[in-house]
């Protein structure tokens, strides 16, 4: 996951929203100082705190993965597509991973669906 590219949506988010870091903060249950090391991309970012994000600034999980011309000098070219297309298998992988301990199942469609992101993420990987 670019951290610096996350940092640069929250932070966005935040000011579009009209309040501080410490009001943001407070309205997922995290610190001003965690908020302030996403946005400079000093500290990764578990999905549940992303998800809080999402919710709280009203925007979906897709949007902190974005790549525009202000996150990029070539403003988003082929290979920053291709790591965005990473970042949300990535994303679909952890949930995946999360329900499988939530319901402590060992489900073999569960298993083949991540074996096919993997392959999913090396064939980008290459292309």
């Amino acid at each position: 996951m670019d951290n610096k590219i996350l940092g640069n949506r929250i932070k966005e988010s935040i000011k579009e929203m009209g309040i501080t870091q410490e009001e943001f903060a407070k309205s997922i249950g995290t610190s001003r100082t965690m908020i302030s090391k996403w946005i400079r991309g000093d500290r990764n970012m578990s999905l549940t705190s992303l998800k809080k994000v999402a919710q709280a600034s009203g925007k979906p999980i897709q949007f902190f993965f974005e790549i525009d011309k202000t996150d990029k000098d070539n403003g988003g070219d082929k290979k920053d597509n291709i790591q965005n297309d990473i970042f949300e298998i990535e994303l679909i992988k952890k949930e995946i991973e999360l329900l499988k301990t939530k319901y402590d199942t060992k489900i073999e469609n569960i298993e083949t669906l991540i074996d096919n992101l993997n392959l999913r993420i090396d064939l980008i990987g290459k292309g």
